[in-house]
């Protein structure tokens, strides 16, 4: 498994769902990430380290999702790399407490919410790779191989299966019963990285 090969497994599904084709929304991303910074909070909260590396993750796609809007090749991030010495070097500097993490991740949200994503879609995307970065840091300091944590996230969107509803505008879920017991939980365990970074 390298990044290359899971940035092309999120671009097709970006696509089947017509979702790469939308028009990128600063208010629509900012609403997501403020949601998932809710589950890292109660994640932190309990000290529940699933909650908090799924909270992660989630920030994660919808930052690489929300960069495909604009057709940006989301490979060309430099911290998407199969050796983790580059990581490892950054996590000497990078490293942030929870409530550090949280705090920069509100912060880069209140740069956005003064942006126009039309006007001004460089910043947008300079944020929005800001984020991530921090986002790889923060799952490896947790003991996390982000590739690993990418590819258990990849597994849960990939296996919702649904439709484009014209009604809608947008590609719908089925959350009908039998849709849900194809539904993939992910198994964050498995994601562990060998060995101690830090």
């Amino acid at each position: 498994m390298n990044t290359k090969e899971l940035n092309e497994r999120l671009e097709v599904w970006a696509a089947e769902r017509s979702i790469s084709l939308q028009t990128p929304s600063i208010i629509d991303y900012v609403a997501n990430i403020t949601e998932e910074n809710g589950e890292w909070l109660a994640g932190c909260k309990a000290n529940d380290q699933t909650e908090m590396i799924d909270a992660v993750a989630d920030k994660f796609i919808f930052t690489n999702v929300e960069l495909l809007k604009f057709t940006y090749n989301i490979n060309d991030q430099i911290f998407f790399t199969n050796d983790l010495a580059y990581i490892k070097a950054a996590l000497q500097t990078e490293v942030l407490s929870r409530n550090e993490f949280n705090l920069l991740i509100v912060n880069n949200l209140g740069i956005l919410t003064n942006l126009n994503e039309q006007v001004d879609g460089d910043i947008f995307i300079g944020v929005m790779k800001a984020i991530n970065r921090k986002c790889v840091t923060q799952m490896i300091a947790m003991g996390y191989d982000h590739r690993k944590v990418f590819d258990e996230v990849l597994k849960v969107i990939e296996s919702r299966v649904g439709a484009w509803s014209d009604v809608h505008g947008k590609w719908m879920k089925d959350t009908s019963p039998e849709a849900q017991t194809h539904w993939h939980t992910p198994d964050y365990s498995k994601c562990k990285l060998k060995g101690v970074l830090l």
